[in-house]
């Protein structure tokens, strides 16, 4: 007869009842693995963004937090978190509070909390693992946030940026990528792909 080999549940109580000992446990792993990394936490100096060690961001989470209407001060800081084709591994730590955020402010101020976790998808590499769940979690409450904000008025760019969000946001970056860079023209022909009377050079 084959042994039934014995979980890590069990293995901790000793039988199927919750020991305190084993919930504790497995409350910490919890925490540990599936919450956002509280702004207190030492381990944001592991994950880095554009300009280094991740140590003074929450300090910036902090601030926008407290003064959400800010949107250039998020702006900016969205642009050390991903830019260039690269997703930093800080951004990951930050995308459920940009979610807060955004939440605080109506659907016409959110466009660059949701471009900052839709481009987080675009250009995403290796997640941190003890970021994932709760990155991953930002990622689906940002879907129906972006669909209240595409309703607002948005200027042709705007527009064309938040389709490609929208497209990452559902799970096809290669898709959203190929949106982003309609501007580039066609890469055999190079002819313009965007009808440019309504797509005028931004400013």
């Amino acid at each position: 007869m084959v042994k039934r080999s014995t979980s890590p549940h069990e293995a901790d109580s000793g039988d199927l009842r919750l020991t305190k000992s084993s919930f504790s446990k497995r409350l910490d792993w919890a925490r540990k693995y599936m919450s956002r990394l509280e702004l207190d936490d030492p381990r944001w100096s592991e994950f880095s963004y554009r300009r280094g060690s991740g140590t003074h961001v929450p300090d910036k989470i902090r601030y926008l937090l407290a003064n959400p209407t800010d949107v250039e001060f998020f702006s900016e800081l969205d642009c050390e978190l991903c830019s260039e084709g690269t997703t930093w591994p800080a951004a990951y730590a930050v995308a459920p509070y940009a979610i807060e955020i955004a939440k605080l402010l109506p659907p016409k101020d959110r466009l660059y909390h949701i471009l900052f976790i839709g481009y987080c998808e675009v250009y995403r590499s290796e997640c941190p693992p003890i970021l994932l769940d709760a990155y991953e979690t930002a990622v689906v409450n940002a879907l129906p946030l972006a669909t209240e904000t595409l309703q607002c008025k948005h200027n042709c760019w705007e527009t064309l940026h938040l389709l490609a969000i929208v497209a990452a946001l559902k799970g096809f970056p290669g898709f959203a990528d190929l949106i982003d860079h309609l501007d580039c023209g066609c890469p055999q022909c190079s002819v313009d792909l965007l009808p440019y009377d309504e797509f005028p050079s931004p400013t």
